[in-house]
């Protein structure tokens, strides 16, 4: 990962996206958009398709 990259992937935002999907996407991309509400749909239709999600976006999602 580049330093100047604003994706966070420290071990704090990793445990945000599997224990609360929708803070774990807030922080890892630095507020709230399009990734946000998609994790808040997902995890109110159940908390593994959530997770899986954000997960997904933490560790996998490209820097913008």
């Amino acid at each position: 990962m580049r330093s100047d990259s604003p994706v966070r992937r420290d071990p704090a935002t990793i445990a945000l996206a599997a224990l609360l999907p929708p803070l774990g996407v807030w922080r890892a991309a630095g507020g709230a958009g399009r990734d946000f509400g998609i994790a808040c749909v997902l995890t109110a239709l159940g908390f593994l398709p959530g997770a899986a999600f954000a997960l997904h976006q933490v560790l996998l999602g490209q820097p913008k």
